[in-house]
């Protein structure tokens, strides 16, 4: 991961050294924190990119599923592609929309039941108030 990571940001124009390379053997009687291997950028300007980059490289799109839809153009991807190969459409679009299907799906008649137990408090109110106190 170490050495993908540092290709990564070498491709990106950005200059990093890994260190503690060689030291994993020497986990054990030297603390294994102390023994990871690390990826340095030699430009602290860069820095910021690079952690973006990184991020970018390393998390999994978060959804469920095999597959995702673009919600642009309608392909059908795998869910290891962020991007649309057909219109560059991004993944996170796509989720959102799916999610809000889901959740449509889920509560149908959600806004239904809430529009009907507000005309119901309505009613109850003006009849109240036109006959009195109920029973």
């Amino acid at each position: 991961m170490v050495e993908q990571v540092r290709a990564t940001l070498a491709s990106a124009g950005i200059d990093c050294v890994v260190k503690h390379r060689d030291l994993r053997p020497l986990a054990g009687p030297v603390p294994f924190v102390e023994c990871w291997p690390e990826v340095w950028v030699l430009d602290e300007a860069q820095a910021d990119e690079a952690e973006a980059l990184v991020r970018d490289t390393t998390t999994a799109p978060s959804s469920s599923g095999d597959t995702w839809t673009c919600g642009q153009c309608g392909q059908l991807l795998e869910r290891q592609f962020t991007s649309c190969w057909n219109c560059e459409g991004r993944i996170a679009t796509a989720v959102e929309r799916a999610d809000r299907r889901r959740l449509r799906a889920a509560y149908p008649r959600l806004l239904f039941w809430l529009i009907f137990a507000a005309m119901a408090a309505g009613a109850f109110a003006v009849l109240e108030s036109q006959h009195g106190a109920w029973p």
